[in-house]
């Protein structure tokens, strides 16, 4: 096929990017940045990266087949697997403009890594680190997961039964998160360099990026003069439907009245209170002995498809 001769070059077509990385941020940076034109070189150390086999229902792969979400992850990317030579390492990295690399400091100096040295040979280099805490002060080596991360941001403080253990949202939404701040990172030096500056070593800690999306709640508490959100669960939510059961979410006020009208319930709409999540946590059993029958009396199909001809999330 002939190029097309009105086609303008991405932005970050002559960008070389090598990623080092055995977890989501690290991959979904690298990702986010092929998307933007760049060329990444997806590098996996002896050991492999664990996401070629990850399954959410925990079951085996067949033999040779990498996981869905390896796939998208890394769709775009060229993959080298290294067996632990550093002088490979080295020169993989001797290239690049931006290396992406998911590691604590020890871990890097165990692979002989270094942000300063690699600095040192290409100023204007950008070598983004992720690690869980950054790669300075005590809780730099400290061990963490993706739940204690989220509780350590607040996250955890605004989900859940009050009565309940803690819960922390599904989906490993903060390794996404934290891949989006380390792009985002790296666009803003590049731009620098683009325009002369120097390069830089961007140390992304997980949980100071996870604890600034938790900064609207406190935000709002302190505008409004009111106590900070407690633990709710969402209600409407998941719900049981005649063979089955249906996820129900009603963000803005305007869906929660759209959502009387589906359920032909005009009860729901005589409470304000009830536009907003706090407020039906308040009066969840109200809301589900309106809304229970008639869910009761239709299929999970039939639910989704109303939700969808009323553009409601269901």
């Amino acid at each position: 096929m002939s190029e097309n001769p009105d086609s303008k070059p991405t932005p970050l077509h002559d960008v070389r990017v090598v990623e080092i990385s055995d977890r989501i941020a690290g991959s979904y940076c690298g990702k986010l940045l092929v998307d933007a034109g760049a060329q990444v070189r997806k590098i996996e150390l002896a050991q492999g990266d664990p996401i070629r086999w990850f399954t959410a229902s925990r079951s085996p792969l067949p033999n040779g087949t990498d996981s869905p979400l390896f796939s998208y992850l890394n769709a775009g990317k060229r993959g080298v697997r290294l067996s632990g030579e550093s002088r490979r390492l080295r020169a993989e990295l001797a290239g690049a403009d931006v290396v992406v690399l998911t590691a604590s400091r020890s871990r890097a100096n165990e692979l002989g890594i270094d942000p300063q040295s690699l600095l040192a040979e290409r100023p204007q280099a950008i070598v983004v680190t992720i690690s869980d805490f950054g790669w300075s002060g005590p809780y730099a080596e400290r061990a963490a997961s993706e739940f204690t991360l989220q509780a350590w941001a607040g996250s955890t403080g605004f989900r859940g039964d009050p009565a309940g253990p803690p819960i922390a949202i599904g989906g490993d939404l903060g390794e996404y998160l934290g891949g989006v701040f380390a792009a985002f990172g790296a666009l803003v030096v590049r731009r620098r360099v683009a325009h002369g500056g120097p390069g830089e070593h961007l140390d992304l800690s997980m949980l100071e990026a996870m604890t600034l999306m938790q900064s609207g709640e406190w935000l709002h508490s302190q505008l409004l003069r009111v106590p900070p959100v407690t633990r709710t669960v969402e209600v409407p939510s998941i719900e049981p439907a005649k063979d089955g059961y249906v996820g129900i979410t009603m963000v803005t006020g305007q869906q929660w009245l759209d959502f009387a009208a589906m359920v032909d319930c005009p009860e729901l709409t005589e409470n304000p209170q009830l536009q907003f999540q706090i407020g039906r946590w308040q009066h969840r059993d109200f809301i589900r002995q309106r809304i229970g029958p008639w869910l009761a009396e239709r299929s999970v199909e039939e639910i989704v498809e109303l939700g969808q001809l009323f553009r409601l999330p269901i």
